[in-house]
């Protein structure tokens, strides 16, 4: 009865791995997206079908730049030229600061929120961080180094802001860099994140 079970258990597996690598390959050759997918969009005209072992990008209006990339991969459309043109500017203390953005699925979630007023608190005596509603497509890393300026994404939801140059062994997704960013004390602060 035993060897039995498990025969029928090493069928199913083969069977339910089978379909997966089928359809998974019919999707690359079809220039599709598998059948099992799950659609997440990234920006107004990009979005990614999450398969089970490639993602399928579309990353442009007409949907025929298509893109497979397994799922280990870190991989981000490339800006078009309308999001390209977008810019970032943070107003801290009534004074504005340029903002220099990477180029990722975070930061055009972010700029499709702005313009964006919120209080920031104080952490660490080297940070400041506010939780956002709603959650941002994040690809962590360990950064190392953090320097003065710099925006990041912690998990999915809080961005911070760092007054302070350290190291750390903590992941973040990279969001962009403040020029000149004065110093900042260890009150909460009101910032405002606008989109130029």
């Amino acid at each position: 009865m035993m060897k039995k079970s498990l025969k029928i258990f090493v069928i199913v597996i083969f069977i339910v791995i089978s379909i997966i690598l089928v359809d998974t390959l019919v999707g690359v050759l079809l220039k599709n997206s598998p059948l099992i997918s799950f659609r997440d969009y990234l920006s107004q005209d990009s979005y990614r079908d999450r398969g089970i072992i490639i993602d399928t990008y579309y990353c442009n209006k007409e949907k025929d730049n298509v893109s497979y990339h397994f799922k280990t991969s870190k991989f981000d459309c490339p800006l078009d030229e309308e999001e390209n043109g977008d810019t970032m500017k943070i107003i801290i203390n009534n004074s504005t600061y340029n903002v220099n953005l990477e180029n990722n699925e975070t930061v055009y979630q972010l700029l499709s929120m702005l313009p964006l007023e919120v209080t920031m608190k104080e952490l660490n005596n080297n940070e400041k961080y506010y939780y956002l509603d709603t959650r941002l497509p994040s690809n962590k890393e360990k950064i190392g180094t953090i320097n003065k300026g710099d925006i990041m994404l912690y998990g999915d939801d809080c961005i911070v802001i760092f007054y302070k140059s350290f190291t750390t062994n903590y992941q973040y997704t990279k969001i962009g860099h403040i020029d000149n960013l004065p110093d900042l004390d260890d009150r909460d602060i009101k910032v405002k994140f606008v989109k130029e």
